[in-house]
């Protein structure tokens, strides 16, 4: 992170909670889990919870490590369903389930959708993009340990195996690069600028362009090592 090169939940999350308890917060960190579910793993994804930041024994959500970061506070004290919160890209709504279960959903229009990954309010579906476990804290030490095992076992994640990745913001809009595709994603659904660079010369390019921390150098020895036959100028 002091490198200035990003990283998943595991890494943005884990520092702006040790950021806001320097700060003089109390913030903890929380698992994603599946629906109905007694895995005690993270399932690939951690939250950010932070506390007494209204008063005494109150809770929001802070969501800064998510492809669509959501960096405003979340009241988790409502009572089943919690208010729409227009961030920009897309609206949310948070629903509680059982004890301690959270679900943080976004509309949808797409029946294809199995019932188990919606939720239902006021006649308007909703999408669950991903369900916490809200009374669990994890430690760094667990975070460590999740990432070490996501960056092992490439069944957990096989396209951190298969080509290369980096997501991030450029030029205020989310860009990323997946193996040799480019993509910047527009201001709404379906307005989005993509790309097929032909060659690692392109990439390198392309990279440094968006990603000006990554130096120049270091982009292409990392390329040559993701596409040996390919020439880097």
């Amino acid at each position: 992170m002091f490198q200035r090169q990003g990283g998943g939940c595991f890494v943005i999350n884990s520092f702006i909670k040790v950021v806001l308890q320097n700060l003089g917060y109390q913030a903890y960190l929380i698992e994603r889990c599946l629906p109905g579910t007694k895995r005690t793993g993270t399932e690939g994804h951690i939250g950010l919870i932070v506390q007494n930041v209204t008063h005494h024994g109150s809770k929001h959500l802070m969501e800064p490590g998510t492809r669509h970061p959501i960096l405003q506070l979340i009241p988790l004290n409502f009572a089943r369903v919690s208010p729409e919160y227009n961030l920009g890209h897309y609206s949310i709504r948070l629903f509680k389930d059982v004890s301690g279960i959270v679900h943080l959903c976004r509309p949808t229009l797409d029946d294809n959708i199995d019932d188990n990954d919606t939720m239902n309010f006021e006649g308007k579906k909703w999408e669950i993009l991903i369900t916490y476990r809200t009374l669990r804290s994890l430690s760094i030490e667990d975070c460590e340990k999740e990432t070490n095992n996501i960056l092992q076992d490439r069944n957990l994640m096989p396209e951190l195996h298969d080509k290369l990745i980096i997501f991030g913001f450029s030029q205020g809009r989310w860009t990323a690069v997946v193996g040799r595709n480019f993509v910047q994603y527009g201001s709404r659904p379906g307005l989005a600028t993509r790309k097929v660079m032909k060659n690692n010369a392109e990439m390198v390019e392309t990279i440094c362009k968006h990603f000006p921390q990554y130096p120049k150098e270091r982009v292409a020895e990392v390329l040559m090592f993701w596409y040996p036959d390919r020439h880097v100028v």
